[in-house]
């Protein structure tokens, strides 16, 4: 006797796709594409219908696959593969405008029939991009000699990554010694540490030397980050000085007489803006010094006066006024302290000496004429 038996043996699908990735790290620069091969390998064994996304990327990223041939494998696309059977095809990675530089390891994601994830693991070095920029809160400052002026620099650091600027001067005046850079924590430094996107303020310090005859002075300041990129802001320092002018000479009387003596104020003016004192004024009568006169200060904008007294002879004489003859005050035009006259100066006889005026003048007269009649009558 013989019997059949007939039985149902269900094979349970084992899942298993392998996920090979190619090259290991692609190095870009921010918002650029990284291209990767990826191989799956069906190692299971059933038929596998995958889909493709994204997973663990950051803002602003973003991943899409291709198929050999160029053709776009959707979200909504399935991938058939055979037990046993290779496909390979291309991932391409966005990377964000703003990424930072450094490397990134980041996850694609394929979904079996039962939801199983397998990452596809691709590694990206986002390289640095140097870009700065340096600005003034004020470009133009004002100082006058034997002063300091300040300027406020920023420092930005427009690239990606990590930075370093080093700040220097160029165009200044040889004579324009001990310019010194402070950091925000005003120490000298000519130094700024910066992350990506950072900004901070360096401070410029200028001294401006008390013999300098400049009126207006420019230069440059330039910034050079490690990966040597520059950037330069154009600086001014309009130098205030005063400005001493003789404007007029008065004489008292106005015609010069011989052996009488003669007022002579003198009027000067400070046309800068900045205040001096200890001014002198020096008088000359044929380049023999006469007198000196000083005032305690005078200010910008004004005008001051001095006072001399002069007694004369007969006869020309060249006269010289000259204001800070000794050159102790700074000044824009050193060629307006002088002023030089040629006056006349009347020649006069007895009656003219120093003591004799006009009354006793007629007395005498009188008294000439009274002897002579008396010798008359005689």
């Amino acid at each position: 006797m013989s019997a059949d038996c007939l039985t149902t043996t269900i094979v349970k699908q084992v899942h298993n796709i392998q996920v090979a990735t190619t090259p290991e790290m692609v190095a870009v620069y921010p918002g650029e594409k990284a291209n990767y091969q990826v191989t799956l390998t069906n190692l299971g064994n059933g038929a596998e219908d995958v889909k493709l996304g994204a997973s663990e990327l950051p803002v602003g990223w973003d991943i899409a696959y291709e198929r050999q041939g160029g053709a776009v494998i959707t979200e909504m696309e399935g991938i058939y593969l055979e037990p046993g059977s290779s496909l390979v095809f291309n991932a391409i990675l966005s990377v964000a405008p703003g990424a930072l530089a450094k490397d990134y390891k980041l996850k694609g994601r394929i979904l079996d029939r039962d939801n199983n994830v397998y990452p596809i693991d691709v590694t990206c070095r986002v390289n640095q991009v140097f870009d700065i920029d340096i600005t003034t809160t004020l470009s133009k400052q004002t100082g006058v000699p034997g002063s300091k002026v300040i300027f406020t620099l920023i420092g930005k650091n427009k690239g990606n990554g990590f930075d370093t600027l080093a700040f220097e001067t160029s165009g200044m005046p040889r004579d324009w010694t001990g310019v010194e850079f402070r950091d925000v924590n005003y120490e000298r430094n000519n130094q700024l540490s910066l992350n990506a996107s950072g900004l901070e303020r360096m401070t410029l310090v200028i001294p401006i030397p008390a013999g300098t005859n400049a009126t207006s002075t420019e230069f440059f300041v330039t910034a050079k980050s490690d990966g040597g990129t520059t950037d330069s802001v154009k600086l001014v320092v309009d130098i205030k000085m005063a400005n001493l002018v003789i404007k007029k000479i008065t004489y008292t009387p106005k015609n010069l007489k011989a052996n009488k003596v003669a007022t002579i104020v003198v009027t000067l003016e400070n046309e800068g803006e900045v205040n001096v004192e200890n001014v002198t004024v020096r008088f000359y009568e044929d380049k023999t010094i006469m007198g000196n006169e000083k005032l305690e200060r005078v200010s910008g904008g004004s005008n001051r006066t001095v006072t001399f007294t002069w007694l004369a002879k007969a006869g020309p004489h060249a006269l010289k006024f000259v204001v800070d003859p000794d050159n102790m005050i700074v000044e824009s035009n050193k060629k307006d302290n002088t002023a030089k006259e040629t006056v006349k100066v009347s020649g006069g006889g007895w009656n003219d000496m120093p003591g004799f005026e006009a009354p006793l003048m007629v007395l005498a007269l009188a008294a000439g004429a009274a002897v002579m009649v008396a010798r008359r009558k005689k």
